[in-house]
């Protein structure tokens, strides 16, 4: 941990100041508040060290890559989060985020150079072509410091979902039985679509407008019925469809829980304990993601934590087929364990999975 402190203020620089919210998770929640305090000082004076050697100009001007490194990790930190990246992922973010993440790595560059232009036309000073000059030292500078801290970034921020997970565009590879998934649309109502990317639709008007909310079974005798858990002001479930499952086998295990927020560790498994060869669990940090694991220890973690995009692993279920469905930041996906092909579903949140 020590180490990964060392190495996070200057890798912050990348996100602009954007990863500083108390929900990016570790080591990137630790490196975002260091770097806005105290890391952009080292960046400034590992900055003005590069343009001082390639212009070899005397005097103290140089300093002032200081305050253009606050200056631009304040404005990118204030600007990513009036942005909000999520929202322009699109109606399925699986597939956008690659493309996503390379593209705010570069307006991050672009705006870094843009907004500490200014000091370096401070820097430059008086003489022909002083505004070129000044465009040329922010671009030194910036390519100078991205390069560092691109191959950090590598480092500390897991992608394992792109680079250990193979998405797939097609649902070819889910396995019978089909199960039917509900879950919270974007619009704070009720859907719900099978495990095999079929029968998408609304189910029931909701107004679930709590980030906190999701799905859960709720045993009534002899079946299930469909409620929402942990609104926001409300201590008790919320009936949203009556008889969603035939009873015992579709609402055993853990059925109501904590809010969505807390809904990690090990869900709902349908296999017999015979039959895990392979399980799953989540955690709470977007960076721990979703693991899976067999019983000689290994497995394999699929998250993403990034400076731009915090994806948290939420109300995971394993299905028969030892294929498991999860809340994967945004939307709904299923997990098939062994060969970690893993595909988008919905987007939405809180699901809940029943089997005919």
């Amino acid at each position: 941990m020590r180490r990964l402190t060392r190495l996070a203020p200057p890798l912050i620089l990348l996100a602009v100041g954007a990863s500083a919210r108390a929900d990016a998770g570790t080591p990137l929640i630790w490196a975002g508040f260091f770097h806005l305090l105290i890391g952009n000082a080292l960046i400034g004076l590992f900055e003005a060290a590069v343009l001082k050697r390639r212009y070899r100009t005397d005097g103290d001007r140089w300093l002032c890559m200081i305050p253009a490194n606050y200056f631009s990790a304040w404005v990118g930190y204030l600007a990513f989060r009036w942005l909000d990246p999520e929202r322009w992922l699109g109606d399925r973010p699986l597939f956008a985020a690659p493309v996503a993440l390379a593209m705010l790595f570069l307006a991050a560059y672009a705006a870094t150079i843009i907004l500490e232009w200014p000091f370096c036309w401070w820097i430059a000073g008086p003489g022909t072509g002083r505004a070129a000059k000044a465009w040329r030292m922010s671009l030194l500078a910036q390519t100078a410091s991205y390069a560092i801290l691109l191959p950090l970034c590598l480092l500390v921020s897991p992608v394992t979902v792109f680079t250990v997970g193979h998405v797939q565009r097609n649902l070819g590879f889910v396995k019978e039985p089909i199960a039917t998934v509900y879950y919270i649309g974007d619009d704070g109502n009720v859907w719900s679509v099978q495990t095999n990317g079929a029968n998408r639709r609304k189910r029931a008007p909701a107004a679930i407008a709590s980030d906190d909310a999701r799905l859960a079974l709720v045993p009534a005798k002899r079946i299930a019925d469909l409620c929402v858990v942990g609104e926001t002001g409300k201590g008790k479930p919320r009936l949203v469809l009556s008889g969603v499952a035939a009873g015992g086998r579709s609402a055993t295990g853990r059925t109501i829980g904590g809010r969505s927020w807390f809904d990690f560790n090990t869900g709902r498994d349908f296999r017999p304990k015979a039959e895990r060869t392979w399980t799953a669990s989540t955690g709470f940090w977007a960076s721990e993601g979703l693991t899976a694991g067999r019983a000689d220890g290994s497995g394999y973690t699929l998250a993403l934590d990034t400076p731009f995009l915090h994806w948290f692993c939420r109300s995971e279920t394993t299905l028969p087929n030892g294929q498991t469905v999860f809340q994967l930041g945004p939307q709904i996906v299923i997990l098939d364990l062994p060969t970690r092909r893993i595909g988008f579903l919905a987007k939405g949140r809180g699901p809940a999975v029943t089997i005919p």
